[in-house]
């Protein structure tokens, strides 16, 4: 069973502080790319490009749309890197609205986020 999580207010405030949902710095080297479907699993992947400085963190994220709600995460994964890919795959259960949500947290230089545009899924 997948447990849901909303973070809408995580996403709100990020948009507001980069507005939008990319913050100029991270337009060349943080993406956030698109959920693919396979076999009954969506995968969100992030990459960032390096090298950044030592103990940053990558996270991505997988969000689903709701019609009355900020999106709901329902599967998350973070790594300290100073550069490459994190990915999360989680058994869908239904039809959804999915997008990735990439944030880094880097020493000293803040958080950088990116979203990726939607897609749609059913099982």
């Amino acid at each position: 069973m997948v447990k849901f999580k909303t973070i809408g207010v995580a996403v709100v405030a990020s948009l507001a502080v980069f507005g939008g949902t990319q913050s100029a710095s991270a337009a060349d080297w943080l993406t956030a790319k698109a959920p693919t479907y396979k076999s009954g699993k969506v995968t969100a992947k992030a990459t960032m490009l390096g090298p950044q400085p030592a103990g940053t963190k990558l996270c991505v994220s997988l969000l689903v749309a709701h019609p009355y709600y900020p999106d709901i995460e329902v599967a998350n994964k973070c790594t300290t890197t100073q550069a490459g890919s994190v990915s999360v795959t989680v058994k869908v259960g239904t039809c959804g609205k999915y997008s990735s949500y990439a944030s880094v947290k880097r020493a000293g230089a803040g958080t950088s986020v990116r979203k990726s545009n939607p897609a749609i899924y059913c099982k």
